[in-house]
């Protein structure tokens, strides 16, 4: 348990810091499991890096055409503008001009829509701070809606007239809009993730310190100025932490049907979680400098062994 976690449940006074330490139990910490969720093979994680490589150049590439296209699709609607009422030839030829670049632009839009995707699927196949079933789970709902994007693109490229054109945008834009909301929980679970790294690492690090700190006390060393940093140290770790639980409740919620709110409710206090633990990373810096000008020995601090940590559950947590 953090230290500023230890300091908050004292102040509640001891009838309700005795109700507060029941909701605990001390579990053993597997070493293999300290900082990830689930295990992913080397060559899976390189394979799903790479392919997000991909992903991202080829979304880029689409991206580039898109805003071309969306130039040249002002020009031609102008040009027919000026083509109301006429009937000639050049008119014809700028009519199916239009129609050519209208098509072209909505399937390199939904292109562009599948890159997107694929750049969320093998970062998913590659995290290691997402559960298992829920990977797996989201890995599953986003290829099949890569699969009715490619379906909608086959429509669009058969497309002839101006009204199957119509269409088909409709139906790549339906397929995007029942997808939409839950990309936005995925890619906040993603987030989710590396905050949930972080925040795991501070916590065992406030730990470590603290075994430091008293190998320091007990060789003599005056340990009171680095012992209210890491005090300091720990309440940043204790706002990320509530801030984290909270977005993940809200998370949780949504993951049967996506609530965009919620969601976007989450995103921000995993923004704010991130940068209370980017300014315990930067105290923890002149903690590290001051321990080891004070004559304090961190390397040992290195070496774990399996079940060497523990840390305190909530029971409701089981």
């Amino acid at each position: 348990m953090l230290r500023a976690e230890q300091k908050r449940i004292l102040e509640m006074g001891k009838e309700n810091a005795i109700q507060a330490i029941d909701k605990y139990e001390l579990r053993p910490i597997d070493v293999d499991f300290v900082y990830r969720k689930r295990e992913v093979g080397e060559e899976v994680k390189k394979e799903a890096l790479m392919n997000y490589g991909q992903a991202v150049s080829k979304y880029a590439q689409y991206n580039s055409v898109f805003r071309d296209k969306r130039e040249d699709f002002h020009q031609i609607r102008e040009q027919l503008r000026e083509c109301i009422g006429s009937d000639n030839e050049e008119c014809e030829n700028i009519e199916e001009k239009a129609l050519e670049n209208a098509r072209n632009f909505i399937i390199n839009g939904a292109y562009m829509t599948i890159e997107h995707l694929n750049k969320i699927k093998n970062l998913v196949l590659a995290s290691e701070e997402i559960d298992d079933e829920k990977a797996q789970h989201m890995v599953i709902d986003i290829k099949k809606a890569i699969e009715e994007m490619h379906e909608s693109i086959l429509v669009a490229k058969a497309a002839e007239t101006k009204e199957e054109i119509r269409e088909a945008a409709r139906d790549i834009n339906s397929v995007w809009n029942r997808f939409k909301n839950r990309e936005r929980l995925y890619v906040a679970n993603l987030v989710s993730g590396e905050v949930w790294n972080i925040l795991r690492r501070s916590e065992l690090l406030e730990q470590r310190l603290d075994n430091i700190l008293d190998d320091m006390e007990k060789q003599g060393i005056d340990i009171e100025v680095i012992s209210e940093k890491v005090d300091e140290f720990s309440e940043y770790v204790l706002d990320a932490k509530i801030k984290y639980n909270e977005a993940s409740s809200l998370l949780k919620s949504s993951d049967t049907y996506p609530d965009l709110e919620m969601i976007d409710e989450a995103r921000e206090l995993l923004r704010q979680a991130h940068e209370d633990l980017k300014d315990a990373h930067r105290l923890l810096i002149e903690i590290i400098n001051e321990i080891k000008e004070s004559g304090g020995d961190i390397t040992d601090e290195t070496k774990l062994n399996k079940y060497e940590l523990y840390e305190l559950i909530e029971v409701d947590e089981k």
